[in-house]
């Protein structure tokens, strides 16, 4: 199966849930190894999103300094890994319409179900890093522009969402009036510009239900320490998705630094064990089988020989 056409099954399960009313979890993924896990555990999708791809990749935070070309290339690794949508961060499109249409061919032709497209000016900042300064975005007629060049130009079913960066204007860990109705202003234009979905971030439980009932769309929450919110509360209010962006790669972290400071005191391999999975779990999960049988015919075909 082409990568094409792995990106176009996945969307075809995301609007089956769209059309099902029913909430998909999805988790970040750096890599394809982390995507199989999400994959194993059972979870429907798998997120690619700038923040733990550039810290990941590159370690450095989510501001922009992440290339397309490597953005796309993790996307179709992890596409590669994996049967789920891969649900990927375009960012802001890399530029303007023409940029964006390159975009949306480039990442759906690597098997990406799914897209987002945010309203910062390019290049952005991720809203949600400590202390940062208020974020500039762009005229909404301007992204309505930009979404409807990515519309245009997929080749498939692509899911095109959008998101407003309005959570970058927010001080004190709460929206005013303002800022909540504009997100709403700006949301329902990008759907009538033909978004399929609209990505928010949500500060409180009434947030999520308050969004939920003025925008006029499918709608995809997120949950992370700067937005620590239930699931539920996302099911409950009939969003479409809800994503965990950051669980692995943070968890990764605690992990490899609770294996390293314990053979660093120790000097024991055996004092890792708690921290890490045995060799054949390994295997399992890298389908070792599969390359093992491929070498076995080999030998054989070279052995008669």
């Amino acid at each position: 199966m082409s990568a094409l056409d792995r990106g176009a099954r996945g969307a075809a399960t995301i609007r089956a849930a769209m059309t099902e009313r029913r909430t998909i979890i999805a988790l970040g993924a750096h890599d394809a190894l982390s995507a199989a896990l999400i994959e194993r555990f059972g979870f429907e999708a798998v997120y690619v999103g700038s923040y733990t791809t550039e810290a990941a990749a590159h370690l450095h935070p989510d501001v922009g300094l992440m290339s397309k070309s490597d953005r796309r290339d993790i996307v179709a690794s992890i596409a590669r890994a994996v049967e789920v949508p891969v649900f990927a961060d375009i960012e802001e499109g890399w530029g303007g319409p023409i940029a964006v249409v390159s975009a949306i061919q480039e990442f759906e032709a690597a098997g990406a179900a799914m897209v987002h497209l945010d309203d910062q000016e390019n290049p952005g900042i991720c809203p949600y890093l400590p202390g940062v300064p208020p974020v500039n975005l762009i005229g909404t007629r301007e992204m309505c522009a930009k979404i409807e060049a990515a519309v245009e130009a997929r080749e498939g079913d692509l899911v095109i969402v959008a998101r407003s960066d309005i959570t970058g204007l927010v001080r004190n860990g709460a929206y005013t009036e303002d800022l909540r109705t504009e997100i709403v202003r700006r949301s329902n234009e990008y759907l009538a510009a033909g978004a399929d979905a609209i990505l928010i971030g949500t500060f409180s439980t009434d947030d999520i239900y308050w969004f939920a009932d003025r925008i006029n769309g499918p709608l995809i929450g997120l949950f992370e320490d700067a937005l620590p919110h239930s699931v539920e509360a996302f099911t409950e209010a009939g969003y479409l998705m809800v994503l965990g962006p950051t669980l692995l790669l943070f968890a990764a972290i605690k992990g490899m630094s609770a294996a390293l400071e314990a053979f660093k005191t120790s000097g024991n391999w055996n004092a890792t064990r708690p921290f890490r999975v045995t060799a054949d779990e390994f295997y399992e999960l890298i389908h070792w089988e599969v390359y093992q049988e491929i070498l076995e015919k080999q030998n054989a075909s070279t052995t008669r020989v």
